[in-house]
């Protein structure tokens, strides 16, 4: 006999989540992504360059992105990033931040960049089961600003032995979109994972000998 029942989940909160989640987690992209900008600023100081210029204005230096490692030079140009020095920048060619090479940090300007333009928003809402998980889109109806107790996400025929009673305890997290940056991955432990790498990132060059270049101005 294919004993089969339908599932019925519904959120049961303790608490009202964070409406603003989107753009908590955008912000935090950015932050980390800002962090980057700061440290080649801190190398073009260590360097022995001056962040006040003769005539008043401020030199300011940006950590370079680019599309492929082709511009990379021209980014690290544009950036003023090669003021940094000539170690900071064989590191950063080491480092590879453009698609295809090192995709963490071309997922944090891809990210940054969707934030700059418009809200940062996973789409997918992810039930964790004993059943299995399940994931749905994100709709009007299901981000945390709709949820509710009793509001009804999903229903899912599953087999009549995977049943485990009326009540089953359920975690609701978010998740980045599938075939995009940290495809499909939890928001949280992604950004935490980033958050940490980033500062591997700064830590390698913190260890940079100081190659005593003056940068030019200009």
């Amino acid at each position: 006999m294919n004993d089969t029942r339908y599932m019925k989940v519904e959120t049961i909160l303790r608490e009202a989540p964070v409406e603003d989640f989107h753009v908590i987690s955008g912000d935090a992209v950015h932050n980390i992504r800002v962090s980057l900008d700061l440290l080649a600023n801190s190398l073009f100081r260590r360097a022995g360059g001056q962040i006040r210029k003769p005539d008043g204005k401020y030199e300011q230096l940006a950590f370079p992105f680019s599309k492929s490692q082709d511009t990379l030079g021209e980014q690290i140009k544009k950036s003023k990033f090669h003021k940094a020095g000539p170690a900071a920048v064989q590191l950063l060619k080491q480092l590879a931040p453009y698609p295809g090479g090192n995709e963490r940090l071309a997922w944090l300007h891809e990210l940054d960049i969707v934030h700059k333009h418009r809200m940062l928003a996973p789409v997918l809402a992810h039930l964790k089961a004993p059943t299995g998980a399940i994931a749905l889109p994100l709709s009007r109806d299901t981000r945390p600003s709709s949820l509710m107790s009793g509001t009804y996400l999903i229903s899912r025929e599953i087999p009549g032995s995977d049943a485990t009673g009326d009540n089953l305890p359920v975690s609701i997290g978010f998740m980045f979109p599938p075939m995009g940056p940290f495809d499909s991955q939890p928001v949280i432990a992604a950004l935490r994972d980033l958050h940490s790498y980033v500062l591997g990132v700064v830590q390698q060059f913190a260890e940079l000998p100081n190659d005593g270049t003056v940068p030019s101005v200009g």
